[in-house]
């Protein structure tokens, strides 16, 4: 599949049903915390994500949670804590809706939250929404969202991006 020169990690999955994350701690990893494929729901809760290590693009850039090209479940994560990693703390990667309760990313090197398509920059997830979370003194952008549907954010706090891009 598309995406899938990304080998190296913590922790690799490639599925065509529906799973569920709850109570998962993936730190230190050399590469992508976690690269994820999912052509079905994807459910992380209870969950961290940090200190993950990057080895250089094309390989990884050392995100916390990676969800590749190609995914085309709905994805939501609920109390998951994103933090110190050298890429962006989640990357997303779909054609699916997001949703995030209670979900943190601080103090990663690059973006907090990056919701995107495969190719950079351009409209991804259908619909996104975003409650109760925290998204901190990442370097780049705390929040990147592109969809193609709606966007709803609620009780959201975005700041102290270290390059003053904020959300």
């Amino acid at each position: 599949p598309t995406g899938s020169a990304v080998s190296y990690g913590g922790l690799r999955i490639h599925s065509g049903c529906p799973f569920v994350f709850n109570g998962l701690t993936v730190t230190t990893s050399k590469g992508d915390g976690s690269a994820i494929l999912a052509k079905g729901a994807l459910s992380i809760k209870n969950s961290a994500f940090t200190e993950s290590e990057a080895l250089g693009l094309p390989v990884s850039d050392g995100a916390g949670l990676h969800v590749m090209p190609g995914t085309t479940g709905s994805i939501t994560l609920e109390n998951v804590l994103l933090r110190e990693n050298d890429g962006s703390g989640i990357w997303i990667e779909t054609s699916g809706n997001v949703t995030f309760r209670k979900v943190q990313s601080l103090s990663n090197i690059y973006m907090g939250v990056q919701i995107e398509t495969e190719a950079p920059g351009t409209l991804g997830a259908m619909t996104v929404n975003i409650s109760d979370s925290q998204f901190l003194k990442n370097s780049d952008t705390n929040l990147y969202v592109g969809a193609r549907g709606a966007v709803t954010l609620t009780n959201l706090v975005a700041s102290d991006s270290t390059n003053k891009n904020g959300a």
